[in-house]
């Protein structure tokens, strides 16, 4: 069918549009960026006006499951983007004085201590941001630790926290003249333009009895609208992805069971068997890894649009919540948007002071749009965030793969 979106709130993130020549300018992944496999990939919907000739188009591998664009910027577009703009969305700037953190996490230094693993290990940190994760690993003991960071905002302030420690670089063009025994990147994957590249650099840069560490969000979790629209995202993955990933070097995999956020995976890879005890340990094996099969994902995403009646011209709104780790059951976080007719969605803001008069008290807090995600939410979900979008039908396209437009250009969003 053919959708427009008539408007649209995502909460703090900018609106980025790409014109279609902005879109004909962007290769085609002609193999799957993470699995490497050169089966034809399902496309779920394409993001342009349907008469152009270049849309952007959102596909699944048939091999490994990853969602990603088939079209995205170019690798050089990417590292542009992170290298020199990445601090800009943040409204940090270089000239401004750099002030240290104190931020702290600890979630790589307890993969560790369930690893066993020596306080003396050379540690790399892939896109290591202001340092949040090597303050844990100093503060628990680890001392040999490095880092790397595109971002120049970021990667200065690493360096003030960790003199001679941070290179402010992509790992691509980090050469290390010694192998690391760890190294691991905590949601940073999923904005590479190709995590096959990735892995096999690794795999280089490990030592003889190396781990690395992957951790990036749950496929299963995210939200449909956040997977066509959030362009840094530019892949979604699964568990079986991640274990198709690290085949590609011949590296085993164990996923990490203790983590405290219920919408990420965590991985070990490793060479060989591994250890003994990984039976009685909090790590699992793919097929112990839980996971839901209520449909499939292109069922997943034609239900946003068919939960209406598909009449032409009928306009409809999108709610969805960025929920935290208190989502009850599967059942929630798979279906975690509800759709409903706009009349409705007035009521609702009208009732929750979001009009005119009013919005000039409440909309600086959110707290209109947190109560009307608590009124329409299931018991069980920690409401964070509010986003929706409006969207209209206005025909059908020619192969039955949704095509959204909106105010003439493809949209997708900077966070």
């Amino acid at each position: 069918m053919l959708i427009r979106l008539r408007a649209l709130h995502f909460s703090k993130a900018p609106l980025f549009s790409l014109s279609e020549e902005d879109i004909q300018a962007h290769g085609h992944h002609v193999t799957c960026p993470v699995c490497e496999t050169d089966l034809p990939p399902e496309i779920f919907a394409r993001i342009g006006r349907h008469y152009s000739k270049s849309q952007l188009e959102i596909c699944q591998c048939k091999e490994c499951e990853a969602i990603y664009y088939l079209n995205p910027p170019g690798e050089s577009q990417v590292d542009f983007y992170y290298q020199n703009l990445w601090n800009k969305t943040k409204g940090e700037s270089l000239d401004s004085e750099v002030r240290v953190p104190t931020k702290v996490r600890r979630k790589i230094s307890q993969m560790l201590g369930d690893l066993k693993l020596p306080k003396d290990i050379r540690i790399l940190e892939v896109g290591c941001g202001t340092g949040s994760m090597l303050a844990g690993l100093i503060e628990d003991g680890y001392t040999n630790i490095y880092g790397l960071e595109q971002s120049k905002f970021r990667s200065k302030v690493s360096e003030k926290r960790f003199p001679r420690r941070i290179f402010s670089e992509g790992y691509a063009s980090h050469k290390p003249r010694k192998s690391y025994d760890l190294i691991f990147c905590n949601h940073v994957l999923e904005h590479l333009y190709r995590p096959c590249d990735y892995i096999k650099w690794v795999n280089e840069n490990l030592s003889d009895d190396g781990v690395a560490i992957i951790c990036v969000p749950n496929q299963e979790w995210e939200q449909v609208p956040n997977q066509l629209f959030l362009l840094p995202h530019l892949h979604s993955m699964s568990s079986l992805s991640l274990s198709k990933l690290a085949e590609l070097s011949d590296l085993s995999v164990r996923f990490w069971m203790r983590s405290d956020r219920c919408d990420e995976i965590c991985i070990v890879c490793f060479r060989g068997e591994g250890k003994p005890e990984w039976s009685n340990s909090p790590f699992a094996e793919l097929r112990d890894y839980p996971s839901i099969a209520l449909t499939s994902q292109k069922e997943r995403f034609k239900s946003m649009w068919s939960a209406t009646n598909e009449k032409r011209g009928s306009s409809v709104v999108v709610n969805w919540a960025n929920a935290n780790r208190t989502i009850a059951n599967a059942v929630q976080r798979w279906n975690g948007y509800t759709v409903w007719h706009r009349f409705w969605r007035h009521v609702f803001s009208f009732l929750a002071f979001r009009q005119r008069l009013a919005i000039r008290y409440w909309y600086p807090l959110n707290r209109g749009q947190r109560l009307i995600n608590r009124l329409i939410s299931s018991l069980g979900r920690e409401v964070t965030d509010y986003n929706y979008l409006e969207y209209q039908i206005t025909g059908k396209s020619s192969d039955g793969v949704p095509e959204i437009s909106f105010n003439e250009n493809a949209v997708v969003f900077l966070k």
